[in-house]
């Protein structure tokens, strides 16, 4: 991860927006913003989590329309 971790970091720094997505369920959002604050990501602008609504290639294309 921390090729991906120094990318954050950069794009932060730059005052890009990140929006971090996960295949996760939601159930596991605390869990997962707890896990991604203790190894460096702590100050992203959105966490998208997977939900039954949310899956399959529809999903994902009702994600993307909402951002």
């Amino acid at each position: 991860m921390p090729p991906s971790l120094d990318l954050y970091h950069k794009v932060k720094a730059v005052g890009w927006k990140v929006i971090l997505v996960t295949g996760r369920k939601e159930p596991s959002r605390a869990h997962t913003a707890d896990n991604l604050k203790a190894v460096g990501y702590s100050d992203y602008d959105l966490l998208i989590l997977n939900s039954s609504i949310m899956s399959g290639s529809l999903g994902w294309a009702l994600t993307k329309r909402n951002l």
